[in-house]
């Protein structure tokens, strides 16, 4: 077994990279990527723009050679999740026999969802070879919780002799000034095994929070019921409360508005005006103006956010947007009353005043035919996902810079778990 040592440079190989969320990250927090990795050559791709110093492979990771992988310090994977993630609606199942239909064919006839991962047995292929000092997986918590296997998978670690550590939080409540966090509640679970003999890291989340009775506060994480295994959904899983426990407060971890990366100056199409991707008109279907009279009903003449999928509701602007999915644009921007240009609220200073006059005082009721409806862009997506604003996006479809930006793991999230890894290797 190689002896651990503090010199040596924290290189690490993405063996799933995709658009390259975690690559972002773990390079953000002082990591050197050595090698990028991704069955999807548009995704290795656009990885390749933003990553010119590090190798990438486009290969299916299933039949590749783990002997002919780099021998990093760590290993980034992102196992396989859509056949366990109930994004669009999906069942939660158990296992990989989900796939496959009554002749034992692979069942579902889009091959982005058969192969946008590999599976988790790769990881632990690779770590039997390479035995990394630190191997990070990260997934939805369905993984945690569904897949058959997990209990077996992890004891196979223990067996190559390395602890692990599991954290569940959202990317919303995941950062610092340093490491902004991504303005969107996506619940992600990830486990940090690290070899004997290397210190652990220390992840216990510790959001920042304004307590009414401590003033500001590092929050700590609570699980409604400690003998469940810790993963889950904050607010109905777990809490956050003040740590000084003669407190106790439940707390709502500081988060930052989807509002601060929407491009106010692009504009929508009024709803009364149909579907602008039409070519005759097409009116909104009723379930899409059924979600915007329910966001209406609850933020009034405030622009907010609808989510056009089942079983999502409408967010205002100054909180984050639930999860960006890979599935297709489910974020609509909703201005009620037809405004043009960024709209404030009589508690924020006034726009510059010019010589024509250009603000106006709005009070009327809103209706569902005077809003404006966009979709929120790929850029403004990749933002929710704490991507540089530079980051360069797949030069093809915008489904398929969606596909690599839903499949992403959010910027700030690995960059929060790198940090943390890099303390106890350096």
């Amino acid at each position: 077994m190689r002896i651990f040592r503090h010199d040596q440079a924290p290189d690490f190989t993405d063996l799933f990279c995709g658009l390259g969320g975690s690559t972002q990250g773990l390079s953000e927090a002082g990591m050197t990527p050595r090698l990028a990795m991704n069955h999807n050559g548009i995704q290795v791709a656009a990885h390749a723009a933003n990553h010119p110093d590090c190798e990438h492979l486009v290969e299916d990771i299933n039949a590749f050679d783990k002997r002919s992988l780099p021998s990093t310090r760590v290993l980034w994977g992102s196992p396989i999740c859509t056949e366990i993630s109930p994004a669009g609606g999906r069942k939660r199942t158990r296992g990989q026999i989900a796939l496959l239909d009554e002749d034992g064919n692979l069942s579902d006839g889009q091959p982005e969802f058969t192969r946008t991962r590999a599976t988790a047995l790769d990881i632990i292929a690779a770590t039997e070879v390479h035995r990394y000092d630190v191997i990070i997986c990260e997934n939805v918590p369905e993984f945690f919780l569904d897949w058959e296997l997990f209990d077996w998978w992890v004891n196979g670690f223990k067996i190559l002799r390395y602890n692990h550590q599991i954290v569940c939080a959202s990317s919303a409540h995941l950062g610092d000034e340093d490491n902004k966090k991504a303005p969107q509640n996506r619940p992600r679970g990830y486990v940090v095994f690290t070899r004997e003999g290397i210190p652990l890291p220390d992840l216990e989340v510790r959001p920042a929070a304004l307590c009414p009775g401590c003033g500001p506060v590092q929050a700590r994480q609570v699980w409604r019921n400690p003998r469940r295994r810790k993963m889950g959904s904050w607010g109905v899983q777990y809490d956050y409360r003040c740590p000084d426990t003669r407190c106790g407060f439940i707390l709502d971890p500081t988060v930052r508005p989807i509002g601060d990366v929407i491009d106010w100056s692009a504009p929508g199409t009024r709803i009364g005006d149909g579907r602008p991707d039409r070519k005759r008109f097409t009116p909104y279907a009723a379930s899409t103006r059924e979600r915007v009279a329910a966001g209406l009903a609850k933020f009034g003449h405030d622009p907010h956010v609808t989510m056009l999928r089942k079983n999502t509701a409408s967010v205002g602007v100054d909180s984050p947007v639930p999860t960006v999915s890979a599935q297709g644009k489910h974020h609509a921007l909703i201005v009620p009353n037809g405004r043009k240009g960024a709209v404030r609220t009589t508690a924020e200073p006034l726009t510059t005043v010019a010589c024509k006059p250009h603000h106006s005082l709005v009070r009327p009721a809103p209706d569902v035919d005077d809003c404006t409806l966009r979709m929120l862009s790929p850029r403004e997506l990749a933002s929710a996902q704490r991507f540089p604003e530079t980051y360069i996006l797949p030069a093809a479809s915008q489904e398929a810079q969606i596909l690599g930006i839903g499949n992403a793991v959010s910027v700030n999230a690995a960059r929060w778990i790198a940090e943390r890894v890099m303390a106890v290797l350096t």
